[in-house]
């Protein structure tokens, strides 16, 4: 066996495989923050674009860097695109950061809420997923 890579019993094509079943420390989804959403009563139809959402749907964060109002302004939409507000401005920067450097951040359902027939309070977790 000389010249031979071993670990213990096994040779290291049997410690490869093994650890190739392994999961990556930052394979998961990190929970950030939870919020609510903001710009709610500003979206047209939100009522109706919201109906579908429901505990744990993915949702897509979008940067709007050309946002005359907030230069870190976060859109936040259905994975099929449909506007449902944004990332409120305490939180932006921060995560605004975040995504301008690259990494990958998404958002999930927590709640929603009609409340007094006219706003739609719509409570979500904000993820940062490595890859």
């Amino acid at each position: 066996m000389s010249g031979e890579l071993t670990l213990g019993k096994h040779n290291w094509m049997e410690f490869k495989d093994i650890v190739s079943q392994v999961p990556m420390p930052f394979e998961n989804e990190i929970f950030l923050e939870e919020m609510e959403v903001s710009g709610t009563m500003d979206i047209n139809d939100i009522i109706v674009k919201s109906e579908a959402l429901k505990h744990g749907d993915p949702l897509t964060l979008k940067r709007e860097t050309s946002n005359e109002f907030d230069e870190h302004a976060i859109q936040i939409e259905t994975v099929s695109g449909v506007k449902l507000g944004y990332v409120p401005a305490r939180w932006n920067a921060i995560l605004s950061r975040l995504m301008d450097a690259g990494k990958f951040l998404f958002a999930k359902v927590y709640e929603k809420d009609l409340v007094d027939d006219f706003y739609m309070r719509i409570m979500i977790g904000i993820y940062l997923k490595e890859f």
